[in-house]
């Protein structure tokens, strides 16, 4: 696959995988089992737009959202 690939060229599990939603969903998944906080960041990268990072280690401006133990 090149880099010049269209999203819409790529399959459904990719579309699904890196879906805003799935990173949401890791990152519920993962503050639940690490007792950590973390965020979910934009990349700017088409193959993985979206990424969960330690919430400490999150750009302010490309963060999306933040998962705090409580």
């Amino acid at each position: 696959m090149s880099a010049r690939t269209l999203p819409t060229d790529r399959s459904a599990k990719r579309l699904t995988l890196c879906s805003r939603a799935n990173a949401d969903r890791v990152a519920f998944q993962l503050c639940d089992t690490t007792d950590a906080d973390v965020a979910v960041v934009r990349t700017g990268d088409e193959l993985q737009p979206y990424k969960v990072v330690p919430a400490n280690n999150a750009p302010g401006h490309l963060t999306e959202l933040e998962v705090r133990v409580l």
